[in-house]
């Protein structure tokens, strides 16, 4: 979907006269045009496949064919109807007007002597529909030296349709290279259309939707970044604010950012740092690599040390014939391999939850990640889920956002809690049921205090919306709507109700969070290939070097161990130096000791070969680079010092334990 979404082939392979009017398909939109001008540009959410002539008007069937299962749908419309509501943000034709305008432009650059600007002001009288055409034409003027021309040429950028407004959040950012009022006279124009056609921001995941439609920022003055940024920001927490990678640009704002808007960053820090992939994950996938890693190291050196006890028989007198080696186990040794059994399945099963729940996150449908509850590939997926009060909640909404006012409100009863019954409201609102949609709402309140319920309440009633708190993302989300004056505010999906989602998936699947899922997902992330490539030589070389001395003075201080009474050997004490719990004696907690050791081991590694990002394997090699959307992050807190300081502690307090353990053997002797 992403492909599609970025590409486009022409695909007019049918046409219909009405009457005077042509009607085409071209990519994913119906064109209607009369003597050769386009007097209606009709979105739709996947690409044309067919049209036919249908009760005085036609009928378009669009879907894909390439995806599995295909699908396909169909709409039936007349000349002169209204744009469809809810496909004025489709994904697959979001770049369309653009790529339009440019091949004009491209076209002109190979005709010797052609003037660009007059290309594209002809084309754009015969498209009043593209915008895109002046933004262009006026880029043009600005090289042929033609100020006046130019500026007059960007100001109609905005004077096309009304109708057309969704293009005008795209022309936002092409247009703050310009002129900034215009710029943002623009994104409030698209903004106010796509919230009025049911676009919430709130459920846009994917930060490539954030690319496709705010764009990549162009170069910034030093003079300009303070006020670029607070302007770059209001329009991130305007559009998506829960986006995949936006949660590192907050944090960076929460301290570098306007003083004033402080405390808003740091609450949109708060709901947006959750969010991977496309949905907010559970600490289990967030931090999935540091219990693979945990994993790894705690089940090696509980294998070693079962695999030495067992076979051990210089140390220990061996056991009775017919009696299990483990009789001859200390109390000590049994505990510690008891717990670390224990630690090692348990970060098992969550490590494998939480890979099962990224890899359910990274395969939802795109459009889904973009929002687009509605569309028909989201209303699909959303119906093939186990059936829980998230998904319920879920397909409620799509229903809704879809305009299956009675369906959704059936579906929505069936589940509980405040943001149920908000959207119940909703439902009925829309559907003329004024009465019934206070009662919801006045429920909603009752079972959450800050539900949307209260702007929607103040709306049916016509009382003035009382300000809440300064510096809260629902303050700031209740003023966004007031400001573009909508009728209603949904509830929206919790972190919860997404996991939740993401697990009913699996379940319906009949699958299992198993640790196979681990290999399979970094097998499929290219992740250990990732890693080598990035390792330099040397670094591989002492990992293999310190990994053998590791498992060498392991096996060899098993085998020899001295009993805690005695002095410790010299082979002793340097299998100790080098792995710390391994020959002498810690009691219980030497697993932990030698645990704890390879673990920080390991992560010191990780953050080595990916340059300090992460000691998270998954974070370090499956996060993409989100400073090229937002110039400035927040990075991590130092990691690999961290991981070098622990490490450096563990050793140090164990060759202060030898010289201890070595002199108080010899004074007892």
């Amino acid at each position: 979907m992403i492909l599609l979404a970025l590409s486009f082939a022409i695909a007019a392979d049918q046409s219909l006269n009405l009457g005077d009017v042509l009607v085409t398909c071209d990519a994913a939109y119906v064109i209607e045009t009369r003597a050769g001008i386009v007097v209606r540009r009709v979105p739709l959410p996947a690409k044309c496949l067919s049209l036919e002539a249908r009760d005085g008007g036609y009928a378009v069937s669009y879907g894909d064919s390439d995806s599995t299962p295909a699908w396909s749908d169909t709409i039936s419309r007349k000349i002169g109807d209204s744009l469809p509501a809810r496909f004025v943000l489709a994904p697959v034709g979001a770049q369309y007007a653009k790529k339009k305008a440019e091949a004009v432009v491209s076209d002109a650059a190979k005709v010797p002597g052609a003037k660009i600007s007059a290309l594209l002001a002809a084309a754009g009288a015969r498209d009043p529909t593209n915008p895109w055409l002046d933004v262009l034409r006026g880029k043009a003027l600005l090289q042929e030296g033609d100020k006046d021309a130019a500026a007059q040429a960007f100001r109609e950028a905005l004077a096309h349709p009304a109708e057309y407004d969704f293009e005008l959040l795209r022309l936002s950012r092409e247009l703050e290279l310009h002129d900034q009022a215009l710029s943002d006279q623009a994104f409030d124009r698209g903004m106010r259309y796509l919230r009025h056609h049911g676009y919430e921001p709130e459920l846009m995941m994917s930060l490539l939707g954030g690319a496709i439609y705010l764009g990549k920022p162009g170069e910034i003055a030093p003079e300009n970044e303070a006020a670029w940024h607070t302007k770059n920001a209001a329009h991130w927490l305007d559009f998506a604010p829960r986006s995949e990678g936006i949660a590192p640009y907050f944090a960076w704002l929460s301290k570098h950012g306007d003083a004033a808007l402080q405390p808003l960053y740091k609450d949109a820090y708060r709901r947006a740092e959750p969010v991977s992939f496309m949905g907010p994950l559970p600490w289990q996938s967030r931090h999935g690599g540091l219990l693979i890693n945990a994993c790894i190291g705690g089940a090696t050196f509980l294998l070693l040390m079962a695999i030495a006890r067992v076979f051990q028989r210089r140390e220990r007198t061996p056991p009775a014939p017919g009696k299990l080696p483990l009789a001859k186990w200390t109390r000590a040794e049994i505990a510690g391999l008891f717990a670390g059994a224990v630690l090692v399945t348990a970060a098992l099963v969550e490590g494998a939850r939480g890979v099962a729940l990224i890899g359910e996150s990274a395969n939802v449908p795109f459009e889904l990640a973009m929002g687009q509850l509605d569309h028909p590939v989201a209303l699909r997926t959303l119906r093939d889920v186990r059936s829980n009060n998230a998904s319920l909640r879920f397909l409620g909404l799509g229903l809704l956002m879809a305009g299956r006012y009675d369906e959704a409100e059936k579906t929505l009863a069936k589940s509980a809690g405040a943001d149920a019954e908000n959207n119940r409201g909703v439902a009925r609102l829309l559907a003329g049921d004024k009465t019934a949609a206070e009662q919801h709402f006045e429920a909603a309140r009752a079972k959450d205090p800050s539900s949307p319920a209260i702007y929607n309440l103040a709306r049916v009633r016509g009382t003035p919306l009382l300000p809440a708190e300064a510096g809260d993302m629902r303050a700031f989300r209740f003023s966004r709507a007031a400001h573009y004056d909508l009728p209603y505010l949904l509830a929206v999906p919790s972190e919860a109700d997404y996991i939740d989602f993401f697990e009913a998936r699996i379940q319906k699947r009949g699958e299992k969070a198993s640790p196979f899922a681990v290999i399979a997902l970094l097998s499929s992330l290219g992740v250990l290939a990732g890693v080598l490539e990035n390792v330099p030589m040397f670094v591989v070389v002492v990992g293999i070097l310190f990994a053998l001395l590791v498992v060498l003075a392991l096996v060899r201080a098993f085998f020899a161990a001295a009993a805690i009474e005695e002095a410790p050997s010299r082979r002793a004490l340097i299998a100790n130096l080098i792995a710390p719990g391994a020959a002498l004696g810690y009691g219980a907690t030497s697993g932990v000791v030698a645990a704890l050791t390879g673990f920080f081991a390991f992560c010191t590694f990780v953050l080595i070969s990916t340059g300090g990002v992460s000691a998270d394997m998954l974070a370090a090699i499956a996060t993409p680079s989100y400073s090229a959307f937002f110039v400035h992050l927040e990075p991590p807190a130092n990691p690999l010092r961290f991981a070098w300081l622990c490490l450096a502690l563990i050793y140090l307090a164990n060759a202060a334990f030898v010289i201890y353990r070595r002199g108080a053997t010899g004074r007892t002797a």
